[in-house]
């Protein structure tokens, strides 16, 4: 089911409130906030919850980025199963330059087998346990 604008609005200000949560128990936390804070930015801008623009999104923002749909589209979720292997992948090259830094795509790309294979393992356990 897809989000009414409303909805929508209130969502995509789960970066800025999650920012707010890591600054409030711990300074030793504060090195998080760029991550936490700007993950769903996209390196064409198009992103939020400040609409940052390519080296404007702080490195771990853009780092996150990656590691983040990398999970969230790999990973089994209440409303949508985990996308196959080769989709996750194309989807990566599809949004380089986009939604992602051209050069951490590349690097993806090029440890892809090192990295997704916790994704691969992952699944073989659920495919055990319900056989």
């Amino acid at each position: 089911t897809k989000l009414a604008d409303d909805e929508w609005e209130i969502m995509k200000q789960h970066p800025v409130i999650g920012a707010e949560k890591v600054l409030m128990p711990n300074e030793s936390l504060h090195d998080l906030i760029p991550m936490v804070k700007f993950h769903h930015e996209h390196i064409d801008g198009s992103g939020y919850p400040c609409g940052l623009k390519g080296e404007e999104i702080p490195l771990a923002g853009r780092i996150c980025a990656v590691a983040d749909v990398l999970d969230a589209l790999s990973s089994p979720r209440c409303y949508k199963p985990g996308w196959p292997e080769e989709k996750v992948k194309e989807e990566f090259v599809k949004q380089r330059g986009l939604q992602f830094q051209p050069e951490l795509v590349d690097v993806l790309m090029e440890h892809w087998d090192e990295i997704f294979e916790c994704f691969r393992q992952a699944r073989a356990e659920v495919e055990a346990c319900s056989a």
